[in-house]
This record gives structure tokens, C-alpha cells and sequence, in this order.
């Protein structure tokens, strides 16, 4: 597999070979008040939390630290996580890898305190900020969790210290975690999987039994990566962004019905030359289809019509430019 990246040139060599002492145990602490949840073991050494709000996240336990995958929503949870870990490893932990830039991802790596892996589109996204994030994402995280995100501070932005163009493959003991960019809501949208177990972290490309965040990218690129790149890869069990874990005869299929209804109804509407704001009769629909979403109900259709603002104005310039 062709890899190209972009790194620090001092984490090299901490990137190629990961070793040390094998943790095979884990203990759950309950910690800040949050009720005892049960982190779960997919495969040695392979963890995935769902029950954090906003999103999933992971840890490969390796000999001599944990590689995270994504970071959770809010800072109580963060720090229930960082602790959590240390249980399972008390080794610092490697690095972090971002499956996409999206804000309730990156707003809370420092409580991890490690180097950031992430496609370059979404390094760029956090290189192009300044030296604080915007105030924007912290108001849409404490809109949507009043309480835990009284909590939510301006911090400095955690940059990347590594970036990759196609793909990478890190080494971590006994397991080749590859890491391909594979568009989905956001530019920077990366996968993870791990072929020695069948394990494929998707990051917001997948949902469960809660409407994706349409972020950046067209539906049509989207679509693609759900039906044809998947197929790629021999998938056991998929961790999605945000839901339980699956696999991608229960995953996909509901996901790709809704990009598409998005994606068919919108070229009709602009076929027909109606103006963008004809898009809210699609609302209702959308949000049927995942009824039992955890996100606060005002909050999650002001996201959807984000998101179908940004289709209708990528799929209106995409076919201007192709009459022209």
C-alpha cells in the first residue's frame, strides 16, 4: 500500500516499532462523578468506548503505551478517559490518532497530552486556526450538553505533529493499524483498521441510529467510500463515530438511504431551479429516519440544515460547472 506523510522528523522512530511490556487486564474506575460504564474489548488489547456523549473513541494497548483514536466531547469525559487508560497501561500514552477535525474530536487532545495523527486536509484545518480555537465550536458543544460544557475552555490549538496524503500503516505489537483517507462528511475524514482482527474505525463516515453531521464534502464522494471503498477491506466489526458498534450489514445500509434522499432530492430541487431555502421541506424526513438520536432535537435540526446548505451549494456549483 503507497503511503505518503508528512511528519515530525524526531517522532519517526517512535512511529515505525512500538515495544515494551504487554498489558493484558483492565480495570473501570468510576471517576468525576460519571456512572460506571463498561469500555469494551473487541479483541486483545483493542478498546472502544460509545458511551461518552458526542463520540466514540478507542485505544490499542501496546507494550509500551496506548494509541488513542479520537478524543472525547467534553472535559469531564476526557479526563474519565485519560484515567481509565492508565489502568490499562500507565505508560504515556503514544499518540492520538483524529479520524476527522470536526470540533467535538479535537477540542479536548490535551487532556491526552501526546502527538496527533491526522490526514493532512484535517492538519491543515487545525494548522489554519490561530492560537486559540474558534468560539463557535465551543458554543455548539455547550449547546448541545449545557452542563458538561460549563467546562469548555478556549485552549490553545493541539496541532498535528503527523500528517499523511493516501495512507500509513503504524506498527503496534502484534497489529498493522493502516490509516487511509477515505472521504466522508469532512475533507480530512480518515479510516483505521486493523486487518489482524477485521476492526475498522470510521469515524463520522459511519453513524448509528444517529443522523451523521454533514460537515464539508459532497454526498456523492461519501457514497462512494460507503459502497465501494469498504468493500476493500474484510470488516468483522465496525466502530462508527458516534452509536454502538456493528458491522456493515447493519451500518451502511441506513446511512447510505439517507445520503441519498439528501444527495436526489436536492439535485431535483436545484433541476428545477428552486433557491436554497426550499431545502427545510427535507427536514422532517431526515429526522425521522434516525428517531431515537441522543442529540437535543433544536440542535440537531439546526445541523441538518447546515449540512444540507453545504450539498445544496456543492452540488449547484458542481453541475454549473459541468453546463458550462
Amino acid at each position: 500500500m503507497s503511503q505518503e506523510v508528512i511528519c515530525n522528523s524526531q517522532l519517526v522512530n517512535r512511529l515505525i516499532k512500538i515495544t515494551n511490556n504487554p498489558i493484558t487486564s483492565y480495570a473501570q474506575p468510576n471517576q468525576s462523578n460519571l456512572e460506571f460504564i463498561f469500555m469494551e474489548e473487541l479483541a486483545p488489547n483493542i478498546f472502544v468506548e460509545t458511551n461518552y456523549e458526542g463520540v466514540n473513541v478507542g485505544a490499542i494497548v501496546t507494550k509500551s503505551g496506548i494509541i488513542c483514536i479520537d478524543a472525547p466531547s467534553y472535559p469531564r469525559d476526557a479526563r474519565h478517559w485519560v484515567t481509565r487508560l492508565s489502568a490499562l497501561n500507565p505508560r504515556p500514552i503514544k499518540f492520538a490518532i483524529l479520524t476527522n477535525a470536526h470540533g467535538d474530536r479535537i477540542l479536548n487532545t490535551r487532556w491526552l497530552d501526546t502527538s496527533i495523527i491526522a490526514h493532512e486536509k484535517a492538519a491543515e484545518k487545525l494548522n489554519n486556526y490561530d492560537k486559540r480555537y474558534p468560539q463557535q465550536l465551543l458554543e455548539s458543544l455547550s449547546q448541545r450538553n449545557l452542563m458538561a460544557g460549563k467546562e469548555l475552555v478556549n485552549g490553545p490549538v493541539d496541532r498535528a505533529a503527523i500528517s499523511f496524503n493516501k495512507s500509513m500503516t503504524i506498527i503496534a505489537d502484534d497489529y498493522h493499524i493502516i490509516l487511509s483517507h477515505t472521504p466522508g462528511p469532512s475533507s480530512g475524514s480518515a479510516w483505521a483498521y486493523i486487518p489482524e482482527t477485521g476492526i475498522l474505525f470510521t469515524g463520522d463516515s459511519v453513524t448509528v441510529d444517529t443522523p451523521p453531521i454533514i460537515n464539508e464534502i459532497c454526498c456523492v464522494d461519501w457514497l462512494q467510500s460507503l459502497t465501494h471503498s469498504i468493500t476493500s477491506y474484510d470488516v468483522q466489526q465496525l466502530v462508527p463515530g458516534r452509536g454502538v458498534v456493528s458491522t456493515p450489514e447493519e451500518a451502511i445500509p441506513p446511512l447510505v438511504d439517507y445520503l441519498t434522499y439528501i444527495e436526489e432530492n436536492i439535485r431535483q430541487l436545484i433541476l428545477e431551479d428552486k433557491k436554497r431555502e426550499a431545502i427545510t421541506f427535507l427536514e422532517e424526513k431526515l429526522l425521522s429516519m434516525y428517531p431515537n438520536g441522543d442529540f437535543p432535537q433544536e440542535w440537531l435540526q439546526k445541523q441538518i440544515r447546515l449540512g444540507l446548505e453545504r450539498v445544496y451549494n456543492e452540488i449547484k456549483s458542481t453541475m454549473e460547472v459541468a453546463l458550462a
